[in-house]
């Protein structure tokens, strides 16, 4: 008869060969005073994983074991790709356990040479690290116990933060932005927990712990890195703990690279005695790493001044120094003329945002207050802006009317207006004397780039500009019937003048809606050419259109050509700082490249600029989402939902992430309530996915089945079935899938690299292999 392996008692120590639930222990992998790790096989899907339980001693702890429980819950939330994966938290038998993702490599201890890695390595190293530590700090934990024995480094490179023995979560404070536990006590035996020659001086001291005291350990980390050594290792332990507390850290020695220098000037802001004089986040220190390795490898300018000794935050924009232009009124109270008074308003609010050092709020944002009364302080406040302008537009015929004036409404005064009278086809000069006039009152001068920007505006037939807004007015309405007629718009006005640049960067503009996520409407190989072609053909008329730039870049994008595509973002940013699709759009491409740190700061100036934006805000919650910030994601997304109750992104995203912590109930219920007003695609798909991780594997396969029904007649990404698939468990589908997805050009494989839902199959070749191809 054959043997099996006991389930150890809840008093036994586990050993190899024994099991726990469907875990064999194959090996121990290491044992601390606050718990031990096995390398086990997991006999149900037939993987390697580490198991983590707590040490025998703690197991009578009722208060142990449920810290050690929440701590676990709160560590499984996390989805960083250089932070381990941690895939349950289980119990056998009495013992609770941690089921995490078994990372093949070396120790970062282990990899650093005794005179230190090459400057490049060691960025190329110290960067995820530091992100990964933001992303904790993000998610309310303090890991309180960095070393570079705790991080390990795959055979492919890849850094992870492998170990929280004795990480805090703290679930309520929050101080400066940064999340603070409670002043750590001693421990029965005496001890501070920790490793002392990588502890901060207030965790030596048993004082209040916070983020900057993993600041101070990264910065030890660092140097180490750089010299091959721990500055404070100096004897016993109470001598490196009096080092700690009292010494600086020695001079790094003699480098001949370049930028040493300015890496120890970074390492020693870390390496301060006092948490208030660190950087302020592992944000703001990853910011400055990371553009010191741009500075490295020839991608940037000059380095800034490391780490203002003020807390970094958000910039407020100078309210002297800002607009909204608001609806302008329709006069002839006929609906049917809403295109010219809207397309009027476009057309100002574009003029505007060229002029650098304004920040002009785009037409999203203030499209909420047409039609309405509201005191104008109070849509100031709401908008973040100093100055509005507003007025009235009168359409008879080939004759208009068009008044407007700029209002300072903290002080309720005009401070400037103007009656324009004529033909529409002179309306173009009276858009350029608009914004000269504005600029003027807020900014008191123009640069020459400035003059130079307003005055390239072209100058079409009456009927051709009126094509043109109609077109626009369709484009707005952000549905793809709208953005098809819009179409037809723009084919008339290019009939006409096949010489327009605004027109045809507004066709790229609607291929680019026709392909993206949420439309998906038109097969993306088909789509894709036509974005490109349309905007060069913009280019080749006017290299000075924005929007044609920012076209090109997603074109590029699509066609995973990331370094055209960032050039393009760029460009189109240069020639209109206060584009907010461009900046919303450029976020998207940082997010996709794992560049989290700048993507979440390109989205929030795209809400800076957009900040009533339903999409907006959505958008915000998607990459918080990629950069596996769950907490901030759901604020993201009911920001969203309380702009606009309905809005179905921000439902998804929300039921993506409780899908994603194991919510399937709550995910299954708000995807169905979306499945109710209409079978969206990328619904149905997130439905699928949901069902296949809950166990519900019939009623996944039957997501399936629709979906391939579905593509006899419409588009279907392919990327929405491999989903489903790899959560089936149904690997090599799921990557015959993403290989069609490649072959199509499908949009959301740009988010291969930073989708969590992708993070199932990330030890497979096959996906090391697609990313490669991707150029990611």
């Amino acid at each position: 008869m054959a043997s099996h392996a006991r389930p150890p008692s809840m008093n036994q120590t586990p050993t190899t060969g024994s099991t726990l639930n469907h875990y064999r222990l194959l090996q121990e992998l290491g044992r601390g005073g606050m718990a031990r790790v096995y390398l086990a096989q997991d006999t149900k899907l037939h993987r390697k994983v580490a198991l983590k339980l707590l040490p025998e001693d703690l197991l009578g702890n009722v208060e142990q074991i449920h810290r050690f429980e929440r701590e676990s819950r709160a560590l499984a939330a996390l989805n960083h790709p250089h932070i381990v994966t941690i895939y349950s938290v289980e119990e056998a038998d009495g013992q609770p356990f941690l089921v995490m993702e078994w990372v093949q490599g070396s120790a970062l201890y282990d990899l650093i040479p005794p005179d230190g890695l090459p400057l490049r390595e060691l960025l190329a190293l110290a960067v995820p690290l530091v992100d990964a530590i933001d992303a904790i700090h993000r998610a309310g934990i303090i890991h309180r116990d960095l070393k570079p024995a705790n991080l390990m480094v795959r055979e492919d490179g890849i850094l992870k933060v492998v170990d929280f023995g004795i990480s805090r979560i703290e679930s309520e404070t929050i101080i400066d932005g940064l999340p603070l536990t409670a002043p750590e006590p001693l421990t029965g035996e005496g001890r501070v927990l920790g490793t002392v020659p990588y502890m901060a001086p207030e965790q030596l001291r048993g004082r209040t712990v916070d983020a900057r005291s993993d600041l101070f350990s990264l910065g030890l980390i660092l140097y180490e890195m750089a010299t091959g050594s721990n500055p404070y290792r100096v004897g016993s332990t109470l001598e490196i703990a009096s080092a700690i507390l009292r010494d600086p850290a020695p001079p790094f020695p003699p480098r001949a690279e370049p930028l040493a220098a300015d890496l120890e000037t970074i390492v020693r802001r870390c390496l301060e005695k006092n948490p208030s004089d660190r950087p302020p986040s592992c944000e703001a220190l990853a910011g400055h790493l990371r553009e010191l390795q741009d500075r490295l490898l020839g991608r940037s300018g000059s380095l800034r001044q490391p780490f203002p000794r003020q807390p970094l935050v958000a910039r407020t924009p100078d309210p002297g120094t800002s607009v909204a232009v608001l609806p302008l009124r329709n006069l002839s109270g006929d609906p049917a003329e809403d295109f010219f008074s809207d397309g009027t308003t476009e057309a100002l609010i574009a003029s505007l945002a060229k002029i650098r050092g304004l920040r002009v709020i785009s037409r999203s944002s203030i499209v909420r207050y047409k039609g309405t009364d509201e005191p104008l302080v109070d849509v100031a406040r709401r908008l973040g802006v100093s100055h509005i302008l507003e007025g009235s537009v009168l359409r008879d015929r080939r004759q208009v009317m068009i008044i407007v004036q700029l209002v300072d409404p903290r002080l309720d005064r005009t401070l400037w207006g103007e009656t324009f009278q004529g033909g529409l086809g002179d309306v173009f000069a009276f858009q350029k004397s608009v914004a000269e006039a504005v600029a003027r009152e807020t900014l008191a001068e123009l640069t020459v780039t400035d003059r130079s920007r307003l005055r390239r505006i072209q100058e079409v037939a009456p009927t051709v500009y009126e094509h043109y807004l109609r077109a626009r007015f369709a484009i707005n309405k952000r549905t793809s019937g709208d953005v098809r007629r819009g179409l037809e718009s723009l084919q008339l006005a290019l009939q006409d003048d096949p010489g327009y640049a605004l027109a045809w960067a507004a066709v790229a503009e609607c291929y680019a809606y026709l392909v993206s996520f949420g439309y998906a409407v038109l097969p993306p190989s088909e789509g894709i050419p036509k974005i490109k072609e349309a905007a060069q053909r913009a280019l080749e008329l006017d290299d000075s259109v924005s929007e044609a730039h920012t076209a090109l870049a997603l074109a590029c994008l699509q066609n995973w050509e990331w370094v055209a595509a960032e050039r393009a973002f760029l460009r189109a940013l240069e020639l209109s700082p206060s584009n907010a699709d461009a900046h919303h759009k450029y976020a998207q491409f940082l997010s996709m490249q794992g560049r989290h740190t700048e993507a979440i700061e390109a989205m929030q100036q795209a809400r800076r600029l957009d900040p009533l934006s339903v999409i907006v805000h959505q958008s915000v919650a998607g990459v918080f989402f990629m950069a596996g910030d769950e907490k901030r994601s759901i604020e993201a997304a009911r920001m969203a939902l309380d702009l606009s109750p309905d809005f179905w992104l921000a439902h998804f995203i929300l039921a993506e992430i409780a899908s994603r912590r194991g919510e399937h109930r709550a995910a299954h219920d708000q995807l169905t309530r979306l499945l109710e007003t209409g079978r969206n695609l990328f619904v149905l798909g997130a439905c699928g996915r949901n069902l296949a991780t809950w166990g519900r594997g019939e009623d996944a396969r039957a997501v399936l089945a629709e979906l391939a029904e579905r593509a006899a007649a419409e588009y279907v990404a392919p990327t929405l079935r491999a989903k489903i698939l790899f959560a089936l468990g149904e690997t090599d589908a799921g990557f015959a899938a993403l290989d069609q997805a490649r072959e199509e050009r499908d949009q959301s494989l740009s988010y291969l690299k930073v989708d969590p839902n992708y993070a199932i199959v990330q030890h497979d070749p096959r996906y090391a292999l697609l990313l490669a191809r991707l150029g990611l």
